[in-house]
């Protein structure tokens, strides 16, 4: 058996220091008790230090020691080489003990341990061998005859289909509720007692509903057929010795792939070779920063270890993108075994509930087929308590019923989420879901990423510090026009040589590529400005590359020069060293340069560009800068450092043993000249403090969940208005989540509006702490780790272009501009169409029950039937459905914003909606039987007294259309002021008279010519109700008014 090798890559990183105090971070001691105490004790035993602190709980160690050293170089890599030194030793201390690898560690195995362990795993965890995986040639790749027995047996590169239900599934949930199910048992009564014309008419109903609710569910749902778009790239893979593009849905396992700057991983692997490689990983992790990626290096490929393929260091996944550099990777996963594909498949288990309006109307169903049950009931024992005859009551019954069940009312929600996503649509957002945004509209919490929604996700320079001072640069994202000024008074030189210095390193040290309109430039200066559409301009590469070569040209350096620059070496950044170094040549002169965290820079700097020339970095210009770092971090910039020297002739002489010599960059990043620092932001997204602005007076809490620093994500908090500028504001960490029950974190997130340093997981945490305090919840994504939490939320967002096809099929809407400010208008229109479906809903009711009441009474109090079936079918016909299409459709009316936002959060319990629903159906009801009591004493006539309580009652339900439509507030005039509803509303008028004169209808409706006296008596009771319900608005009005004007007038806000 071969022998077993320790690979490890230590990672020992400078994370903070001042002088007298440092903190490193160790790999793999974060959480491992043991680990700490053991590194703690073997520094203490060697180095000679004030105090030396391990922390597991953070994964770092804290060193204080005399300020005033003589070698402070030599001390930093004392204390790095003994923080390796005790890491290796406790390796072995725990290899010794337990015999177990420690996890950070990679061996090499046996090639029957390696397929003995595949072996032990599920089929979906099974990793081939690489031998079996790439065939005997690990330099031509796969044959073609391989690539076509590896696709027949593991099929396309693409993720399995959600599976779609089928039309007759769709078609059960439009009619599977308590109130569709009762229209249908109401149709077959119907039918069976020769009422075919009624059965017919509430089919039609149902039938219409259930179209439009398949067609628009169909429509609005056509998803994102989630790996169509993602696969649609293409990949350059090497087959037969040759590299070739292929489509990334082809691309199979054992495939060497050649990755470069802008590509998009194709499948799962591991890195063979890299240049500099570095992997845009958040749609996976969250992380905003790319990470680095290394070959195996001495590790023979075939003998590597399992564990290994997952270690992120040498993995590349599915669907994340390479920002920086160059590298080659085989295959070892693709479609659905991918972490891509096992996520989009774990999607399934989450479990989807019901909207508050589909709980609400289920609810309300039930408890309406109950009371109509109850009052059939009555209606019955009371008819044969009087003697009337069976057959006779059951007709009647049946036409209470029908008249009581608001048939329209499926079809009159599904027309009103309709009519808001057609107004939805023609923004940026994108609903899947109808009953999405009636959901949106109930929103109590929106939870928010920062990166990319409430900023633009566009690296951008702000501000600069020399030896001169501080400067501004102007200016927004990738465009290169801008300039730099003097920030502050003016420093008295008269040139700014150092800044202009600074721009050109930080452009000549960088890997980035300025793009117009996709296309890389290689000049600047000859494009016009007049012609030049700024939001075309794009980088390639690292975003904080990006920043540094556009701020280069605002301050004037030429673009041609930059990109044909002789570079003849290159150390890339990596987090471990926090830095990134070239050396370029010019004229038979080298220059090294190199930039990176402040500290790293500095620590490696012994002199400071000025004006004057280059002087001693001292003590007090060492504080200073940090103190100008510490300025700018608090103002939520990232700092960066650059600095360089000239390479004297022995020195360039170095560059050719780099290769052998791995010292060689030490030897050449010391006394360096320290030039200056940059100070870059993500600009914040236009109007987004005003939205914010408007969340906190519609009562709607933001949360701001970022993977940031506690500190940034604060200052960014107050840039937006989130916080109060002076005050201090609570930040939770993803480490103190990890900590807290559910019950705890449900808790803080009611005091908490920051979260830093949140992983997906955190998200999906915040959720359910939130759900739990009986919020309803709106969470915004993209990556793919995002869409547990995304699918889990009430309104699950995917934030447009950005966001992984995985995520955008967990969401139920889309924001395509990527803009928070689209939210919070989306919110406001579902707040909309929830009031509008509130408002024909009461009007509806209002006038169905007015119906029952009218009938039920008329036969509890002895009087003949009070119509025939077929006149509650007219009246349901002139005053249900066009009046109530016309209310759930129209704009609605905006008195102002806060009071709309009272009135729309309303519900089927809410006590006012109750009494207002119920004293508009008494008025309606007690009018429309005191004028068919009336009608019978005076003609002594049953088919006149059934007609005139007809046109009472017809009337009386139109006459308050307009007064629904201003929620408490009386309306103007009974005639709508819509034009759509006072077509509606003359046309239902003519209607009647016609039923009345028309001796066609009078035959069809069983109806008699009223004379013009007992015509005004009907229109009177009418108006009677009217009046009775003007006079409970005015006096609700008063209440409700008053206090939705005083939130207006404090607020300033207007709809």
């Amino acid at each position: 058996m071969a022998m077993k090798a320790l690979a490890i890559q230590l990672q020992c990183e400078l994370v903070r220091e001042i002088p007298g105090r440092m903190r490193l971070t160790v790999a793999h001691m974060r959480r491992d008790r043991a680990m700490a105490n053991f590194v703690q004790k073997h520094l203490q035993e060697h180095l000679s230090c004030d105090t030396i602190r391990a922390d597991a709980a953070t994964g770092r160690v804290l060193i204080c020691y005399e300020p005033r050293l003589a070698n402070y170089a030599g001390f930093i890599n004392e204390v790095r080489a003994r923080v390796d030194e005790a890491v290796v030793a406790y390796i072995q201390h725990r290899r010794k003990e337990r015999h177990l690898p420690y996890e950070g560690e990679t061996q090499t195995l046996h090639q029957s341990e390696l397929l003995q362990s595949a072996a032990s795993k599920s089929k979906e965890e099974k990793l081939l061998p690489f031998k079996a995986i790439l065939g005997d040639d690990k330099e031509h790749g796969l044959t073609s005859e391989e690539v076509k027995q590896r696709l027949a047996i593991h099929g396309l590169n693409v993720l399995p289909k959600q599976h779609k239900p089928t039309v007759w599934r769709v078609l059960w949930m439009q009619i599977s509720d308590w109130m569709s199910l009762t229209l249908v048992g109401v149709a077959v009564v119907s039918l069976l007692t020769g009422r075919a014309f009624d059965a017919l008419t509430i089919t039609a109903v149902l039938a219409v509903n259930s179209v439009v609710g398949i067609l628009q569910e169909r429509r609005v749902s056509q998803e994102v057929e989630a790996l169509k778009s993602m696969t649609s790239y293409a990949a350059t893979v090497i087959r037969d010795g040759i590299a070739q593009v292929v489509p990334a849905s082809e691309v199979v396992i054992g495939d060497l792939v050649l990755l470069e700057a802008g590509d998009r991983v194709p499948a799962d692997g591991v890195i063979l070779q890299a240049v500099g490689l570095e992997v845009d990983e958040s749609l996976l992790t969250g992380e905003s920063q790319p990470t680095p990626k290394i070959e195996q290096g001495a590790v023979e490929l075939d003998l590597l270890a399992q564990n290994s393929l997952f270690d992120a260091t040498y993995a590349v996944f599915m669907g994340t993108g390479v920002t920086r550099g160059k590298g080659k990777m085989l295959v070892t996963a693709t479609g659905a075994a991918t972490q891509m594909g096992k996520l989009a498949a774990s999607l399934s288990t989450v479990e989807v509930q019901q909207t508050v309006l589909q709980e609400r109307i289920h609810s309300f169903g039930r408890m309406l087929v109950a009371g109509i049950l109850a009052t059939v009931a009555a209606v019955i024992v009371v008819g044969l308590w009087r003697g009337l005859p069976l057959t006779h009551l059951l007709l009647t019954a049946m036409a209470l019923a029908a008249s009581a069940i608001p048939e329209g009312l499926p079809l009159l929600i599904t027309i009103g989420l309709t009519a808001g996503v057609r107004r939805v649509g023609k923004t940026s957002l994108v609903i899947r879901k109808l009953s999405s945004l009636e959901t949106l509209g109930r929103v109590t919490v929106i939870c928010s990423d920062k990166t990319g929604t409430l900023t633009k996700n566009e690296m951008t320079v702000r501000q600069l510090w020399t030896s001169c001072g501080r400067y501004r640069v102007s200016g927004d994202g990738y465009d290169p026009r801008g300039e730099i000024s003097f920030l502050g008074a003016d420093p008295g030189v008269s040139d700014h040589g150092v800044v202009q210095t600074l721009a050109r390193l930080g452009g000549l040290c960088n890997d980035a590529e300025l793009c117009y309109r996709g296309k890389p430039l290689t000049s600047y200066s000859g494009m016009s400005v007049e012609t030049t559409d700024a939001t075309q301009f794009s980088v390639r590469g690292d975003p904080t590359d990006g920043a540094l070569l556009v701020m280069a040209l605002k301050a004037g350096c030429d673009l041609s020069e930059i990109t044909q620059a002789q570079r003849m070496h290159e150390w890339v950044f990596t987090p471990e060293q926090k830095r990134m170094s070239v050396v370029y040549a010019k004229e038979g002169q080298f220059e090294f340069i190199a930039k990176g965290a402040v500290e790293e820079i500095l620590v490696r700097s012994s002199a400071l560009l000025t004006e004057a020339g280059v002087k001693p970095l001292t003590l007090a210009l060492r504080t200073k800068i940090i103190d100008e770092m510490s300025t700018f971090a608090a103002q939520a910039m990232r700092v960066m450092a650059v600095a360089y020297r000239p390479l004297a002739t022995a020195e360039q002489e170095l560059l050719s043993q780099v290769d052998q010599e791995g010292s060689v960059r030490e030897r050449l990043e010391r006394d360096l000249i320290f030039v200056g620092l940059v100070g870059m932001v993500d600009p914040l997204r236009a109007h987004v403090e005003e939205s914010i602005q408007l969340c906190r007076e519609a009562n709607i809490r933001v949360l701001m969940i970022t993977g940031d620093h506690p500190v940034t994500a604060a200052a960014v908090a107050r840039e937006i208005g989130l916080v109060a500028g002076e005050e201090e504001p609570l930040v939770l960490t993803g480490a103190e989540v990890e900590n807290m029950s559910i019950q705890q974190l449900a808790h803080e997130v009611e005091k908490v509006s920051i979260f830093a340093r949140m992983s997906p997981q955190h998200k999906l945490a915040i959720v359910d702490a939130l759900k739990l305090r009986k919020q309803v919840v709106a969470m915004t994504g993209d990556g793919v780790n995002d869409a547990p939490a995304v699918r889990r939320a009430d309104v699950g967002i995917a934030m447009g272009r950005r966001s992984t096809e995985v995520t955008r099929e967990a969401s139920v809407m889309t924001v395509a501009d990527e803009n928070f400010s689209t939210i919070v208008s989306g919110v406001k229109e579902g707040r909309d169409v929830l009031g509008n479906i509130l408002r024909a809903l009461g009007y509806l009711l209002s006038g169905n029950l007015g119906e029952v009441l009218y009938a039920a009474f008329a036969v509890f109090l002895g009087m003949p039937l009070p119509f025939v079936p077929v006149q509650i079918l007219l009246i349901n016909l002139l005053t249900d459905a066009a009046p109530t299409i016309g209310l759930v459709t129209r704009p609605p009316h905006t008195p102002a914003a806060s009071r709309q936002a009272l009135t729309q959060q309303r519900d089927f319990l809410d006590k006012q909606y109750v009494r207002q629903i119920f004293t508009h159906a008494v008025a309606i009801g007690f009018s429309t039987l005191g004028v068919f009591a009336l009608g019978l004493k005076i003609s002594g006539r049953l088919a006149i007294a059934q007609t005139m309580a007809m046109v009472t009652l017809s009337l009386a339900e139109l006459l308050h259309i307009e007064s629904w439509h201003h929620d408490e507030e009386p309306a103007p005039l009974p005639v709508p002021s819509d034009r759509v509803l006072r077509v509606t509303f003359y046309g239902s008028l003519l209607m009647i008279a016609g039923s009345l004169y028309l001796a066609p209808l009078q035959h069809i409706f069983q109806t008699t010519a009223l004379p013009i006296f007992y015509l005004t008596i009907s229109v009177a009771g009418a108006f009677g109700a009217y009046a009775v319900q003007t006079a409970f608005r005015t006096r609700g009005y008063g209440r409700v008014g008053r206090r939705a004007k005083a939130l207006t007038a404090s607020a300033g806000i207007v709809a």
